[in-house]
């Protein structure tokens, strides 16, 4: 056997056909994703697929001086009413490199919400505002918030149900010198009780995650006013491709969403097998649509996937 390395994953830097251990100096600083092939040597016609990739970042050296990093929030808007799902995002930079975002609130029993992911490529007007920033083809990130749990919980305090209650919601932001500031401060209030619209998750894939060949897209759904959920649809890009395989057993679901409220919550996962081949190299929005049977629907997942095939 030998083989060759895509050194940017693009095929734009390729090495000779050799080796498997090889070694690449990149000298500009950016996002890589070197991946191997492999050919017979006795039959060089025969070549394998590429392989997955990895994902290679190149900083520039360190300023001398490092400051705060900063950013905005997108989503949601200021004094928003919502439920179910909440779709978090803005963007953040530093002049070294965002290591974390974290989701918190302003109540003291429940500061820490969730950590947002990245995604690249998602923020090219940003990319274009901070030319000079390490990473600024990465600098979007994002969150998908399941707020019901909230509803159903009672502020310890006063005893009382935080469905309807408003609190401030805000991003902090982390740099590799575990410096960090505090951006996009929002007042929110959350009422599932009153929605009728399905809820759900979507936990694999992961977001941003690289995909290549068949992959599983899987998660759960349930329907308010025990009512069940119909169907599920899986999307890519905004075009529906069929419903998933619904109704799976997970009977730990319904430790979260008791059986006495959401009758279906022990079959309420979702599966579907989605062959990335069909689709070009590159970034994708891939989403999840329930439906119940008064027809009400709801998103109940999105994320960005990147398909290296």
């Amino acid at each position: 056997m030998e083989y060759q390395f895509d050194w940017k994953g693009d095929g734009t830097v390729l090495s000779t056909w050799g080796a498997a251990n090889r070694s690449n100096s990149w000298t500009s600083p950016g996002t890589y994703f070197p991946r191997v092939r492999g050919r017979c040597t006795l039959h060089p016609s025969i070549v394998s697929f590429w392989s997955p990739t990895l994902t290679v970042r190149i900083l520039p050296p360190p300023p001398a001086v490092d400051n705060l990093p900063f950013g905005f929030s997108d989503i949601p808007v200021p004094s928003a009413t919502l439920s179910g799902v909440i779709q978090v995002g803005g963007w953040a930079l530093d002049d070294v490199r965002v290591t974390k975002v974290e989701l918190r609130s302003d109540m003291s029993f429940w500061p820490y919400i969730g950590d947002l992911y990245y995604t690249c490529g998602t923020r090219p007007d940003i990319r274009v505002t901070y030319p000079n920033y390490p990473n600024n083809d990465c600098a979007g990130w994002g969150y998908m918030w399941l707020t019901n749990s909230m509803s159903a919980t009672n502020d310890p305090q006063t005893g009382q149900p935080l469905e309807g209650t408003t609190h401030q919601f805000y991003l902090r932001v982390y740099d590799s010198a575990g410096q960090y500031a505090d951006i996009g401060h929002r007042n929110i209030t959350i009422t599932n009780n009153t929605s009728q619209t399905p809820f759900g998750a979507m936990d694999v894939p992961s977001a941003g995650e690289i995909v290549s060949g068949p992959i599983n897209v899987m998660g759960w759904a349930l329907a308010k006013g025990k009512r069940r959920v119909t169907q599920a649809l899986v999307r890519v890009d905004g075009v529906s491709l069929g419903q998933v395989n619904y109704g799976l057993n997970w009977p730990a679901l319904a430790q979260v969403f008791p059986v006495s409220i959401y009758p279906y919550s022990e079959n309420a996962a979702y599966a579907y097998s989605l062959d990335t081949t069909q689709f070009t190299n590159g970034q994708h929005a891939l989403d999840v649509v329930a439906i119940d049977e008064l027809e009400n629907l709801s998103g109940i997942g999105s994320r960005y996937i990147y398909i290296q095939n």
